[in-house]
């Protein structure tokens, strides 16, 4: 989703941007954007994006923003089907989302942390260095960010967007550090200190790759615990699987033992709980 997303919006900054030519472009905008609404439905962010490209042009062509009328329309039908089929719709039913969620606490507290660290680092440094030239740019980021947590803010069970559905919205931050890095670059070679910039560059990547090996490692490792404990034990079983406690949906139980070609019945609930052979699969994660 966000590949084709991304190639959709470059193709509808160069159709704004071009003068006659520039209807290959906007076919391939509509194309890409229809392969990822495909992919995944908060695709429909897509559409205010496109008219923040147009209203922060410099030379904006207002008339430009009745190209968005087929990814309007799109998404209205996109949203009117799920609305529809929510019957049968998992997170509709589930408790995962809903429309009367408190989305305004969850999206600002969702773009605080995803500012946090070098979001706001990079905001700091583009103020001390007075660098006008990117004040367009956080305009265009700002909004990114705000559209596209948006879709995701109508969750239950959590008080920000987990971090798995941040990818999106991670390109507006991206666009934020790299101004920063740019005009630190800039800053450090007109003041003979290139040093900085190689050190700043450097202390970035150790940060991040090192959270990621450390902290993120052992959270991934413990949300894949219930469900390789499931498979080990349906490995070992002859007969179906009970459990007294699993922290995920039976669905994502049942996809595991899929992909792991294990044939299992797994069984949740109040049957499973009261039946003397349950496992407890679950760990820390249930409690999160």
């Amino acid at each position: 989703m966000f590949l084709f997303s991304i190639a959709s919006f470059l193709c509808w900054v160069h159709w704004i941007q071009s003068r006659g030519h520039g209807l290959p472009a906007y076919a391939g905008a509509l194309f890409f954007w229809v392969l990822a609404l495909l992919s995944k439905e908060s695709a429909v962010a897509l559409a205010p994006l496109c008219a923040l490209a147009v209203l922060t042009q410099k030379d904006r062509d207002l008339r430009r923003l009745w190209g968005l009328a087929p990814f309007v329309f799109g998404a209205g039908f996109y949203f009117t089907v799920a609305v529809l089929a929510k019957e049968n719709h998992l997170h509709f039913n589930d408790g995962s989302f809903s429309l009367s969620a408190p989305f305004w606490a969850v999206l600002v507290r969702s773009t605080g942390g995803l500012l946090w660290v070098w979001g706001l680092v990079s905001i700091i440094i583009l103020a001390v260095l007075r660098a006008r030239k990117w004040r367009e740019l956080m305009w265009i980021s700002g909004p990114w960010i705000l559209v596209t947590l948006l879709p995701y803010s109508f969750l239950t069970y959590m008080t920000s967007v987990p971090s798995r559905h941040t990818y999106f919205a991670s390109a507006g931050i991206a666009l934020i550090v790299a101004a920063a890095i740019l005009a630190l670059r800039e800053w450090s070679v007109a003041h003979k200190r290139s040093w900085m910039f190689t050190l700043a560059a450097a202390i970035v990547i150790l940060h991040e790759s090192g959270y990621v090996w450390t902290a993120k490692h052992r959270q991934y490792a413990s949300r894949a615990a219930p469900t390789e404990a499931l498979i080990r034990a349906a490995s070992r079983s002859n007969g179906p699987i009970y459990a007294s406690c699993f922290p995920y949906s039976r669905q994502v139980g049942e996809h595991a033992l899929k992909l792991r070609q294990v044939e299992a019945v797994f069984i949740t609930g109040p049957t499973a709980r009261n039946h003397p052979d349950a496992l407890d699969f679950c760990n820390d994660v249930a409690y999160e």
